[in-house]
């Protein structure tokens, strides 16, 4: 069978099934091959071994029983740079872009000369702290992160996209990038003690923040594959967030805060952070979609 014939066949079966699958076809058939989009286009009349149309069925079958495109060829992008990502990390969203670029613009307005500590709680597949790291190479950071899987994919993504050694010690990694040391830790936020000189100045997060009740109305694409430590925020959606908001409160100077949270919540999310009255402006903004999504907190 040739590219064209297998382009077609398996476009069709996408769109017998009923789904959005038809627009994953190509990025499944180029990865699995290993080749450039343009050649599957190029030479349609290419034939695919044995082998490797085997290769193809078995991940089209994963794609049409909802399992994500991303877990099925161990990658995802996110603010152009190219991600491992496996079932232990919570595929990147658009949305989450939006939150790293309101970070980026805020940390770019402050003096370079000012030290400046970012705290990422939940650090996933490691998205976040490598669009950080690239666009704003000056500042420290340190990732929490309570799964040990995921926090060892954070790892090698970093290695690769900015070309780190990390030293491995316990429960932590850290590996320094000319000036700047970026440490990772295996820990929750409830049993972070952070040394007086590494104590944060800017805490992001992408906290689980689906409520409980909601769990069991997610896609199946997302409640039978992602992980669910990453998803399920408690009760309310808050829980992490809260226990967030406990360390910042014994904080000596409280960290500016760069939250994504759900629509539903972010309101709640917001009272509970002027409870503290440590800030002087506490503000919600929508997502490129118009949706209220981020929190921001500044003194």
């Amino acid at each position: 069978m040739n590219y064209k014939e297998i382009l077609q066949l398996f476009s069709s079966q996408a769109r017998i099934a009923g789904t959005d699958y038809e627009q994953d076809i190509v990025p499944l058939i180029v990865k699995t091959l290993g080749i450039e989009r343009s050649e599957l286009h190029a030479y349609p009349e290419r034939e695919v071994s044995e082998d490797e149309y085997k290769k193809l069925t078995m991940k089209l079958n994963r794609l049409l029983s909802d399992e994500p495109l991303e877990y099925i060829i161990g990658e995802a992008e996110f603010m152009g740079y190219r991600l491992k990502i496996t079932p232990d990390v919570l595929i990147p969203r658009v949305e989450t872009e939006s939150l790293v670029q309101l970070l980026v613009a805020d940390l770019n307005n402050q003096s370079k000369d000012k030290p400046v500590n970012v705290l990422e709680v939940g650090v996933g597949s490691g998205c976040i702290a490598v669009a950080l790291k690239k666009l704003t190479p000056h500042i420290e950071y340190t990732g929490l992160e309570i799964s040990l899987p995921a926090m060892e994919i954070a790892q090698l993504n970093l290695s690769t996209q900015l070309g780190i050694n990390f030293v491995t010690n316990n429960d932590k990694a850290v590996a320094t990038e000319g000036e700047n040391q970026i440490t990772l830790i295996n820990s929750d936020i409830k049993d972070y003690q952070a040394a007086p000189a590494a104590r944060p100045t800017h805490i992001i997060a992408n906290a689980p923040y689906i409520t409980s009740a909601e769990m069991a109305g997610l896609p199946p694409s997302v409640k039978n594959y992602e992980p669910q430590i990453a998803l399920d925020g408690g009760p309310d959606g808050l829980e992490v967030y809260k226990s967030i908001l406990s360390y910042v409160n014994h904080l000596e100077v409280p960290a500016s805060l760069f939250f994504e949270a759900s629509p539903s919540t972010v309101s709640k999310l917001k009272n509970a952070v002027e409870q503290l009255n440590l800030y002087r402006e506490v503000v919600i903004l929508p997502d490129q979609f118009g949706r209220e999504r981020f929190l921001i907190a500044r003194q």
